[in-house]
């Protein structure tokens, strides 16, 4: 999934305003039932491992018009921010 500018941003505030910069988030674990954990363990291993219509999009869209470079990297700079508030 790709993440939008705004919601950058917003990670980005939330970052800052918790916690001082670089310092791990602290989780509270939570209680899930076993039977239903297996489940889904279960119905993910039936997905495929890669969605090749997917694939085939984007390298259609690659072959018209490749992305910048600066576009590439506020997408990866995005997705290490929206990465650190998980």
């Amino acid at each position: 999934m790709m993440i939008s500018d705004q919601q950058a941003r917003r990670a980005l505030e939330n970052l800052h305003s918790q916690r001082p910069f670089g310092q791990k988030p602290t989780t509270t674990p939570v209680a899930v039932d076993p039977e239903f954990l297996e489940r889904v363990k279960a119905e993910l291993r039936l997905l495929p491992d890669t969605r090749s219509d997917r694939i085939e999009e984007a390298r259609g869209l690659l072959a018209i018009q490749p992305p910048s470079a600066r576009a590439v990297a506020v997408m990866m700079v995005n997705r290490v921010i929206s990465d650190a508030i998980r």
